[in-house]
């Protein structure tokens, strides 16, 4: 990020304001950490501007994107350009998110008669090969096991 101003006479201190969902220390850091600990940025004698440096932080969470936001704070030393009185940034999310297998249930029979020989199968099918898979099966209607089945 850099602030400007107008002329180059004399230490200008600017203040800075920060916002935007993205939180210092766990998404993103920044250079030097005075500018952010204390909402200023000095723009030296001579000089028409200042840098600070966002940095975002890897990590190996899934979210959402994040934004950081820096305006310019008012001050009796300076006027603020109504057209550049903030600065902004999207931190991308870039972790891949785990595919989770998709799984299906399949009776071989829609009905079967109590006596018969056959039974009826259910078949429990995943997506992909990779790993064990553990299921949990759920089941309900008003069958009574050791009864009817």
């Amino acid at each position: 990020f850099t602030v400007t101003r107008d002329g180059t006479s004399g230490d200008l201190a600017v203040t800075l304001t920060f916002s935007g969902d993205a939180v210092s220390g766990i998404d993103f850091s920044v250079s030097p950490s005075e500018v952010f600990d204390n909402g200023l940025i000095t723009i030296l004698d001579g000089q028409l501007s200042a840098t600070f440096t966002v940095s975002p932080i890897a990590d190996t969470a899934s979210f959402l994107d994040v934004s950081f936001v820096s305006s310019i704070g008012s001050s009796a030393s300076y006027t603020i350009d109504a057209g550049a009185s903030s600065a902004s940034l999207t931190i991308a999310n870039v972790d891949v998110v785990p595919v989770l297998p998709v799984v299906s249930i399949a009776s071989s029979d829609a009905s079967v008669n109590e006596d018969s020989a056959s039974p009826a199968t259910f078949t429990v099918t995943r997506d992909g090969t990779s790993g064990d898979l553990a299921v949990t099966l759920t089941f309900s209607g008003d069958a009574v096991s050791g009864i009817d089945f």
